[in-house]
């Protein structure tokens, strides 16, 4: 394979980051480190606490004990917007200038704007041929301050990527999931500040949708419910609503089945920053029924200790929140294509360990719903942490 290089999933309470390599769309993770983060660090993927941000990525940098520096950073962010849209087709210089005109229309861009785009198909409509283009804007100050931060520990910064477009590059239609091939399925990236729910069809990237559904919302939940403070109710969240060791568990069992030799044929996409930078970005969130859930809830009487089955039993309202959100989903691809075959449900990220939530989706929703226990094209050498949790950051690392 190809040199090594460092990959950071920044998150709003947690860094996940990995050394690998990658060839094509195959990803070999060598060592992989994780680091939880105070609140306050970052928050809709901007840097609010520069020093204590850097601090953890030094401790995760020791961790991983490596001498690579070239490096990359993945994030997740409603401030950076993106749309898709049609052009007629044309050489390189006519549809640079047709998207141009375009991007400038869909967002009012600015001085302090940065633009990225990308081919993703072509149609044709009455003898007229089209490229439909994804396109993405943020700030620029956003990309400077990522790139600052990789210099300052002394790292070559290489890229600034978001979850939607890794995602996009790393599940095609070669990707078995626990040893499954599958055409149409939801991936579900439950973090700590929300949700992201990406539609894969026929090997791409179909559709996503962000939604406030999280770890904060069960801590606030919690906290209201069982008079405590969210520090606590985060302490019980974990001692109570935590499934993470089943998961690792899983995982080192179907790595010992896996079939780690693939093809793959989907390209990617790179967004590269010199001083300069860019990525995709999901929709606004569509939904703060799960922030608002806690306050319909009666708090009971301060001090009372509860049970697992209790703290269970109260995050059930939140779940049914997400279910609904994952229906219309599934509605959408049902009147978009016609076809209402969605096999299953993978559940990544640090939620996807919360206790109960699988059998609760899958009840509801009529699929067949798993935490994501290994990918076929992405092979870890260690799997003393949870491979759900480093899936974007893995993905990262393919940069075509």
């Amino acid at each position: 394979m190809t040199a090594a290089y460092l990959s950071f999933d920044l998150g709003t309470r947690n860094i996940h980051a990995v050394v690998g390599q990658a060839e094509g769309n195959t990803v070999r993770i060598l060592r992989s480190a994780s680091i939880a983060l105070p609140k306050g660090v970052l928050s809709d993927g901007l840097i609010t606490n520069k020093e204590v941000l850097t601090s953890a990525m030094q401790e995760v940098l020791a961790s991983l004990n490596t001498s690579t520096k070239d490096a990359l950073i993945t994030f997740n962010s409603n401030s950076v917007i993106i749309r898709e849209f049609e052009v007629p087709s044309g050489n390189e210089q006519e549809l640079e200038a047709m998207i141009k005109n375009e991007i400038i229309q869909f967002f009012g861009m600015t001085d302090t704007d940065l633009v990225e785009y990308r081919k993703i198909g072509e149609t044709e409509t009455s003898g007229m041929k089209k490229v439909k283009v994804r396109a993405a804007v943020m700030n620029k100050e956003i990309a400077h301050a990522y790139y600052d931060l990789l210099d300052s520990l002394k790292l070559k910064p290489l890229a600034l990527d978001i979850h939607a477009n890794v995602i996009s590059k790393i599940f095609n239609e070669q990707t078995a999931i626990n040893n499954n091939l599958s055409n149409n399925y939801i991936i579900l990236d439950i973090g700590y500040s929300g949700t992201m729910i990406y539609l894969i069809s026929q090997g791409s990237l179909n559709f996503f949708r962000s939604i406030s559904f999280g770890g904060r919302a069960v801590d606030r939940l919690l906290a209201g419910l069982f008079a405590l403070s969210e520090e606590k109710a985060e302490e019980k969240k974990l001692e109570f609503l935590s499934d993470k060791q089943e998961r690792i568990a899983e995982a080192k069992a179907a790595e010992s089945t896996q079939n780690r030799s693939l093809t793959v044929k989907k390209k990617g996409h790179t967004f590269v920053i010199k001083k300069k930078g860019l990525t995709e970005n999901m929709e606004e969130p569509v939904s703060d029924a799960a922030e608002n859930t806690v306050e319909e809830i009666r708090p009971i009487e301060q001090g009372k200790v509860f049970t697992k089955e209790e703290a269970l039993a109260a995050v059930k309202p939140l779940y049914g929140e997400l279910l609904e959100e994952i229906r219309k989903v599934m509605q959408f691809f049902a009147n978009r294509s016609g076809s209402k075959d969605l096999s299953q449900i993978y559940l990544i990220g640090g939620g996807a360990s919360l206790t109960g939530i699988p059998e609760y989706l899958s009840q509801g929703l009529g699929l067949k719903v798993d935490r994501l226990q290994m990918i076929s094209n992405i092979q870890y050498i260690d799997h003393e942490q949870a491979p759900g949790d480093y899936v974007n950051a893995s993905a990262a690392l393919i940069r075509l």
